[in-house]
C-alpha cells in the first residue's frame, strides 16, 4: 500500500487509472532516458550501433521488470480488499480497511467495510432475533402444556377459568412477540426497497388507526382528542406510517389508567418545512434519561402496561426505523414517572400542504 498511498498524495493522479499510467508513461521511456544519459555523459567511450542496441535492451529489460514490479504493487488496494472479504467469510473478523482514499480503488474499500459492517450488524441482529424468539417461546410453550395437563384433571369451573385466562395471557404474549418478529422482517425487507410514498391527508392514516384501536380504549374508558387541520398532507408510506401511528396510540392505551385521555396534536413546523405530530397521554411516563433506550431493538426498559398487558420491546424500534425511511424522525419525552408522555414525529411537508390553524374534535372511548 505504500507505492498506493504515496502516489495517492499527488494531485494529479486523483483517479486510480491514472496512477497505472503514470507507473507505465515512467517505464516506457526508461530505455531512451539511459541511453541518452549513457551517450551525453560518456562521449569519448565512443559507443558502437552494436553496444548502443545492447544499452537499449538491457534498460528495456530492467524497465519492463521494474514497471511490472510497481504496477503489481499497485493493485494492493484490490488485493487487500479480497483479503479482507475472505477474512470476514472465514474468522467473522472486521476489518479495517482506510476510508480517506477519494479514487476508485479507495471508494471501494470504503464501499467495503461499511458493507461488511451492515452485514455483520444485520447478522448480530438476526441471531438476537432467533436467540430472543428460542427463549421466548420456548417458554410460554412449556407452561401451556403444563397448564393443559392441569385442565384434564380439573373439576372445579372456577378454577378452569383462572387456567383459561393464563392460557389466554400466555399466547397473547406469544402473538405480540411472533407479530414484531414478523414486522422487523418486513420493514427489513421494505428499507431495502424503499419507501413508496404518497400524499396522503394525515386525518384519515389517524382515524383508521384509531378505529383500529377502538376495542382497546373502549375497554379502558379512554378518550382520543385530535388536534389538527382537517386537509394537513403529508408525504408518506400509507400501510407503514399507518403502523407507526398504531404503535404509539397503542401504548399510550397500554401505559394510560382507565379514564385517561390521548392527544393526537399535528401542525407545520415554524419553517413551514416540516409536519410535527404528537401523541401525548397522562399515564405512566418514564425516567427523561430513559428517552433514547425506549427505542432500542428490545429494550430493557419495557414495561408491563396499567392492566399488564404484554410488551416485547421492539414497537418503538421499529417506529424510528420506518421514520428514517421517510426522512423523519421520532423521538420521546417524559417529566417523569406518573406525569404521562408525549411521543413526537416529524416529516418533511408535501408541496400543497393547507397551511391553516388546528381545528380541534375528539373521539371519546368511554
Amino acid at each position: 500500500m505504500q507505492l498506493y498511498a504515496r502516489l495517492s498524495r499527488i494531485p494529479f493522479l486523483h483517479r486510480y487509472s491514472y496512477k497505472f499510467l503514470f507507473v507505465s508513461f515512467i517505464g516506457i521511456h526508461i530505455p531512451l532516458l539511459g541511453v541518452t544519459s549513457c551517450l551525453f555523459f560518456f562521449p569519448e567511450a565512443g559507443f558502437t550501433a552494436l553496444q548502443i542496441t545492447f544499452l537499449v535492451l538491457a534498460f528495456t529489460l530492467v524497465s519492463t521488470t521494474v514497471t511490472l514490479y510497481l504496477i503489481n504493487k499497485l493493485t494492493k488496494p484490490i488485493v487487500v480488499v479480497k483479503d479482507a472479504l475472505e477474512e470476514y467469510l472465514t474468522t467473522q473478523t472486521i476489518p479495517d480497511l482506510p476510508g480517506h482514499y477519494r479514487d476508485e480503488a479507495g471508494l471501494l474499500m470504503l464501499d467495503v467495510q461499511h458493507t461488511i459492517i451492515t452485514v455483520d450488524k444485520l447478522l448480530t441482529e438476526k441471531k438476537d432475533t432467533i436467540g430472543l424468539l428460542a427463549h421466548e417461546l420456548r417458554g410460554p410453550s412449556n407452561s401451556v402444556l403444563s397448564i393443559v395437563n392441569l385442565l384434564r384433571k380439573e373439576k372445579d369451573n372456577r378454577e378452569i377459568q383462572q387456567y383459561c385466562d393464563h392460557i389466554n395471557h400466555l399466547l397473547s404474549t406469544q402473538l405480540e412477540l411472533m407479530t414484531g418478529m414478523l414486522s422487523i422482517l418486513q420493514h427489513e425487507e421494505a428499507g431495502l426497497l424503499g419507501a413508496r410514498k404518497s400524499e396522503v391527508r394525515l386525518g384519515e392514516i389517524v382515524q383508521a388507526a384509531v378505529n383500529d384501536l377502538e376495542g382497546n380504549l373502549m375497554r379502558k374508558g379512554i378518550a382520543v382528542e385530535l388536534q389538527f387541520a382537517e386537509d394537513l398532507k403529508v408525504l408518506v408510506d400509507k400501510p407503514s406510517f399507518r403502523q407507526v401511528l398504531y404503535n404509539l396510540i397503542s401504548n399510550s392505551i397500554k401505559f394510560s389508567h382507565p379514564g385517561g385521555l390521548i392527544t393526537i396534536n399535528a401542525l407545520l413546523g415554524e419553517a413551514d418545512d416540516q409536519v410535527i405530530v404528537t401523541v401525548a397521554d397522562e399515564g405512566i411516563g418514564f425516567r427523561p434519561t430513559y428517552a433514547e433506550e425506549l427505542f432500542e431493538r428490545f429494550t430493557h426498559r419495557r414495561r408491563w402496561g396499567t392492566n399488564n398487558e404484554p410488551t416485547n420491546g421492539i414497537g418503538l424500534y421499529l417506529c424510528r426505523q420506518v421514520m428514517r425511511r421517510h426522512g423523519g424522525t421520532i423521538s420521546g419525552s417524559s417529566q417523569g414517572e406518573g406525569k404521562g408522555s408525549i411521543f413526537t414525529l416529524t416529516l418533511p411537508d408535501p408541496a400543497g400542504s393547507i397551511h391553516q390553524a388546528p381545528a380541534a374534535y375528539g373521539l371519546a372511548a368511554r
